[in-house]
């Protein structure tokens, strides 16, 4: 099936080059996508320590982490995404988008201290293709 062919072209391509970062970043999507939340927060974290500036990794490891209930990695994570967003330099036509997405995760944020959870199943299915 299609997603066991890509899984092995992600793992062949890992074998061959231990620091391709897209390849851990598309593997873990393949593996979010198929509900292995935890090796998609494996491959995450992989990409985070070969290029930790990387905003969206942030964003879809903090939603991985969302599905199993780590709270506390989950609101690390949306801070970090924030953070990042907020230094990246962007044309005027995505600051609209990109004050969106950090009012959104502020206030996924500020649930998740007050130990609630923000996130229906849409809206993690969302999240995680922005």
């Amino acid at each position: 099936d299609e997603y066991d062919s890509a899984l092995k072209d992600l793992n062949l391509a890992i074998d061959l080059d231990p620091e391709f970062v897209a390849a851990y970043e598309n593997r873990g999507r393949l593996n979010a996508d198929q509900g292995e939340y935890d090796l998609a927060i494996e491959d995450y974290t992989k990409v985070i320590e070969l290029n930790p500036g990387i905003a969206r990794i942030y964003n879809n490891r903090g939603v991985a982490l969302a599905q199993e209930g780590d709270f506390e990695g989950e609101i690390e994570d949306f801070e970090e995404y924030i953070r990042l967003l907020m230094t990246a330099g962007i044309d005027e036509a995505s600051q609209a988008e990109r004050e969106r997405l950090i009012a959104e995760r502020q206030r996924w944020i500020e649930e998740l201290e007050g130990d609630r959870s923000p996130f229906d199943t849409e809206t993690l299915l969302d999240a995680e293709t922005e």
